[in-house]
């Protein structure tokens, strides 16, 4: 493994072991009614701690995680930053862009041809238009469910006019479309020049 890869996989593997115990303590803490703040500082201990024994020993076989784990992994980040934006999935597609470069890196170090590169991308690419477009019907779901979505709008965009159920449903679609469009574009990108600067 190269620099970078040792790098990239710390922190895609570093952050997740450091967020999931936060994570887990802060809804603990909430669902069993104890002290938030406490749980979500034990959560935080805990990551540290389990990040800094775990993090250099997993990030050295990171291309050559099993695709389960992968998968989990990945999800991990979609969930997470979803429910840190909010429930407003603009940000989602940076682990569609994550697993690009990730597909690109481990091909090039693996010596793959570019044929079997280009399938491996788009391969990743598909499975992570699929829980982009998963993601997005949630927030769609959420948006249209929420009898303040057309205030909060108004209010947030600074519009002289009402917003109607109509152009809720076109912010969303269209909204959609784009980021799926450009998590595609921007997955593929970054993956061949991982894939080239990987050989």
């Amino acid at each position: 493994m190269k620099a970078f890869d040792r790098i990239y996989g710390g922190i895609v593997i570093g952050l997740a072991l450091l967020t999931l115990p936060f994570l887990l303590g802060w809804w603990a803490s909430y669902l069993l009614q104890f002290n938030i703040i406490a749980g979500a500082m034990a959560g935080i201990g805990a990551g540290i701690g389990i990040a800094a024994i775990l993090t250099k020993r997993i990030a050295s076989q990171f291309y050559n995680l099993n695709t389960i784990l992968l998968v989990l992994l990945f999800l991990f980040y979609e969930m997470a930053i979803f429910g840190f934006s909010m429930g407003v999935p603009i940000f989602n597609i940076l682990p569609g862009i994550m697993a690009g470069v990730y597909t690109g890196r481990k091909s090039g170090l693996n010596g793959d041809d570019s044929i079997t590169f280009e399938k491996e991308l788009k391969k990743a690419s598909l499975f992570s238009a699929v829980v982009l477009l998963i993601i997005a019907l949630i927030s769609a779901c959420l948006a249209v469910s929420d009898p303040h979505t057309a205030a909060n709008l108004q209010g947030m965009l600074k519009l002289g006019f009402p917003v109607t159920q109509a152009m809720i449903w076109g912010l969303i679609i269209c909204g959609g479309a784009v980021l799926i469009i450009a998590q595609h574009i921007l997955s593929i990108k970054a993956g061949r020049l991982a894939y080239r600067k990987a050989l």
